[in-house]
């Protein structure tokens, strides 16, 4: 992809939404695209009315729910960002979007990577949301950039900043129609990588689909727990506000596997089964 002609890169990035909504369909629970939306859009509009840019407690957790369900989820990330103080992401953002303004781009990830459970990845998204010429460290871009060797450190990503921004120079001259942005690189890659070869499989989905609805413990079970609070399906008339509060309280991975029914000797114990029949043996 990344040495493609022209026609290539834009076809990609005109099929940007058929690959989120490729994602979307892959996970337990609607959000992703509603999500989508809120980085690009709303939050980009949000930074334009404030006197000092800047992202509070429920934007910052909202970032962490996209970045999440667009990749790999790991509940304790939100976990760490739900419980992260307002006032603290608010002075954090407030100074990294301060230092991206005057082109600093390292002392900008400090700043955000100084907050709990907040890595240069999750940094990046921050950064990406508030400047079209910085890229999201996403797992796509980076395999893409760096091949194998991708490393989600500060490093990597300035190095992956003038990378992108090296390929978004180069096609904006060829594309006389276009000027294009770190954050379309992104995007095509991201289109180009969910939707050809490297596409995940229909089994693999299902595959994944399945995981999706397993905790991380092997032997406990819980319950399901609908968007709304309650159990079952989330209410039709849900509004998109709420669809993307709640896109990641019910993660992919909410039922955790049962560890069998009771009286019933386990498949993986068969020492456990002998020990059973020879003392069955000795009380007959």
């Amino acid at each position: 992809m990344w040495n493609s002609p022209l026609a290539t890169w834009k076809d990609s990035l005109s099929r940007y939404p058929d690959a989120l909504n490729a994602r979307e369909a892959r996970q337990t629970k609607p959000g992703l695209v509603l999500l989508d939306q809120f980085i690009w859009q709303e939050l980009s509009d949000k930074f334009v009315l404030r006197d000092s840019p800047h992202v509070n407690g429920d934007e910052y957790s909202s970032v962490l729910r996209w970045k999440l369900k667009r990749g790999k989820w790991r509940p304790r990330l939100q976990k760490f960002a739900d419980e992260t103080p307002n006032e603290e992401i608010v002075k954090a953002s407030e100074a990294s979007f301060a230092a991206l303004r005057k082109g600093q781009t390292r002392q900008a990830l400090s700043h955000l990577v100084a907050l709990k459970g907040c890595g240069p990845a999750t940094a990046s998204a921050l950064l990406a949301a508030f400047d079209e010429t910085v890229p999201f460290m996403s797992d796509e871009l980076l395999l893409e950039a760096q091949g194998e060797k991708k490393k989600y450190t500060v490093p990597a990503y300035l190095e992956l900043v003038e990378s992108v921004r090296e390929k978004a120079t180069e096609l904006s001259k060829e594309d006389t129609g276009h000027n294009w942005t770190a954050r379309d690189i992104e995007k095509a890659v991201f289109a180009s990588r969910n939707l050809s070869g490297d596409q995940v499989s229909q089994k693999d989905a299902k595959l994944e689909h399945q995981k999706e609805g397993n905790g991380s413990s092997p032997t406990r079970k819980r319950r399901r727990t609908g968007a709304d609070g309650g159990h079952g399906k989330v209410s039709s008339s849900a509004q998109n506000k709420d669809l993307i509060e709640n896109a990641s309280k019910d993660p992919e991975n909410t039922n955790a596997r049962a560890a069998g029914k009771p009286g019933k000797l386990s498949k993986d114990k068969p020492e456990e089964g002998r020990m059973l029949r020879r003392s069955s043996r000795k009380k007959s």
